[in-house]
């Protein structure tokens, strides 16, 4: 009778191991499906064949027609910066969709920025992009940038934030998932030598 006892015991709690064990590989099961099915209307940038480069550039100074990477320019020369995005997975909305271009905050002969793009709810996409120059200069970036919402011609001036020395940010909300959204920003920056370094010399006493 004991050791019956003890075969049931142990029946018992060999069954209950068996309906946890099912219970949880179910629930699993059910939250990596709810996942597959949050994700396949998660929103992501720049993913189709068709899609254009993230960042392109032009020299406006010489009056370059063609966006392209890279570029040469001189000093004095005024340079652009587009930033395309298109949120490829329709039915998907980017929230608070942001664009940020980071670059060099000491003169370089080669200047390479960054382009990020970013949503709360969609990953990063980057970009560099390319000027080549004859002597170390830097970037001094306008304080707006225009704005081609929608596969639109006509620009919004958007506010340029500097976040700090080497970069800029503006922000174009929520961007849906579709072509009909597709568009592009157009930073301008002015390639400017490293201002000179004023040395002041301590006055010298005259009697």
């Amino acid at each position: 009778m004991f050791y019956n006892n003890i075969l049931k015991s142990k029946t018992k709690l060999f069954s209950a191991l068996i309906i946890l064990m099912v219970f949880v590989f179910g629930l699993v099961f059910k939250i990596g499906e709810a996942g597959s099915s949050t994700c396949a209307l998660c929103p992501q940038f720049n993913i189709c064949p068709q899609d254009k480069e993230t960042l392109r550039l032009k020299n406006r100074t010489r009056g370059d027609t063609e966006w392209q990477d890279p570029i040469s320019a001189n000093p004095g020369d005024k340079v652009a910066f587009d930033v395309y995005y298109h949120n490829g997975i329709t039915g998907s909305v980017a929230k608070n969709t942001k664009i940020r271009l980071d670059f060099p905050d000491t003169p370089k002969s080669q200047i390479i920025t960054t382009a990020y793009l970013w949503a709360d709810n969609a990953s990063y996409v980057s970009d560099t992009g390319t000027i080549n120059l004859s002597s170390p200069q830097k970037l001094v970036f306008e304080s707006t940038a225009k704005w081609y919402p929608n596969q639109g011609t006509t620009a919004i001036n958007v506010p340029v934030t500097q976040i700090n020395p080497c970069s800029i940010l503006v922000d174009i909300g929520d961007i849906q998932g579709n072509w009909d959204y597709q568009g592009h920003v157009v930073f301008e920056a002015r390639i400017m030598p490293n201002p000179p370094t004023v040395i002041t010399k301590p006055a010298v006493a005259t009697y």
